[in-house]
């Protein structure tokens, strides 16, 4: 399922969540959110999907691409 980069970017920005803040909520080193944050192709695993979203405090499908 791909995640859309640009919503998370935007949430982060509007939360104020800088990306090292993202990792640690997420458990996640900042290096994996790097790469989460800039491959707009790929298909994310629905863990990470979850993960993202409730570090964000958003539904997951807040962060989906529509299809």
């Amino acid at each position: 399922m791909p995640i859309n980069i640009n919503k998370v970017k935007e949430i982060m920005l509007e939360k104020g969540i800088a990306p090292s803040k993202l990792a640690e909520k997420m458990e996640v080193s900042k290096s994996r959110v790097s790469q989460i944050l800039s491959d707009e192709s790929s298909s994310s695993r629905i863990k990470t999907i979850h993960s993202l979203a409730n570090a964000l405090d958003v539904k997951p499908t807040d962060i989906l691409k529509e299809e």
